[in-house]
């Protein structure tokens, strides 16, 4: 199943110790990572459908000291709703009323299809998004 991170701090901070450290939980978890964090009032989002654990972009974000926020969100992905691609990875991000929504998952929703959605629609195929964007 999948593994969740989110901090949020008094200030920015530098979140390698973080990151690195949360890499390690894509072992058991192979189909994917995204990571989010917000600079002012904007969602800055970075997934990949690869495993965390082996995935150079994910290394070189840490390596480089790429993220530094006040709020992060992480997941690495175990799929079991939707395939191993891109658009399937967590986060999902949507704008309403000028303000950017994450949103990120652990589980599955079984009946996810008998919530109707009306003003957003899933880029993919999981539950999670079909769910957020019922929301």
């Amino acid at each position: 199943m999948c593994e969740l991170l989110c901090a949020n701090f008094n200030k920015k901070v530098n979140l390698k110790l973080h990151l690195d450290a949360f890499k390690y939980r894509a072992a058991d978890n192979p189909h994917g990572f995204g990571l989010a964090w917000f600079e002012d009032e904007t969602a800055q989002i970075i997934k990949s459908p690869e495993n965390a654990v082996e995935s150079r972009l994910y290394d070189n974000m840490v390596k480089n000291d790429f993220v530094s926020a006040q709020i992060l969100m992480a997941h690495v992905r175990y799929s079991s709703v939707g395939a191993s691609t891109l658009k399937n990875c967590h986060p999902f991000s949507r704008e309403l009323n000028g303000r950017n929504f994450i949103f990120m998952h652990n589980g599955t929703i079984d009946s996810y299809k008998k919530f109707n959605l009306n003003q957003f629609y899933p880029i993919g195929e999981t539950d999670s998004e079909h769910i957020f964007c019922h929301i």
